[in-house]
């Protein structure tokens, strides 16, 4: 079994595990951003997915003007 680094976010630490999209989960904007550009310079396709209910503005914005989509998830029911 291959180790993968624990202390990589997600979308980093699939680089040469599997040839798909990846995805970066979060609502920090510089990790995101780093995140992407590496992905990016890779030359892997990405995008974000972030949590509806959490601040957002700045991030979308970001995100947005390098063309990057975003996936927006909406928690329902009861925890």
């Amino acid at each position: 079994m291959i180790s993968k680094p624990t202390c990589l976010p997600r979308s980093v630490s699939t680089i040469g595990f599997f040839p798909v999209r990846s995805i970066s989960a979060t609502h920090d904007t510089g990790l995101a951003v780093r995140a992407i550009d590496h992905l990016k310079r890779n030359n892997m396709d990405v995008e974000l997915e972030l949590l509806y209910g959490l601040p957002m503005s700045d991030i979308v914005r970001t995100v947005a003007e390098r063309n990057i989509p975003i996936r927006i998830y909406v928690p329902y029911g009861e925890a």
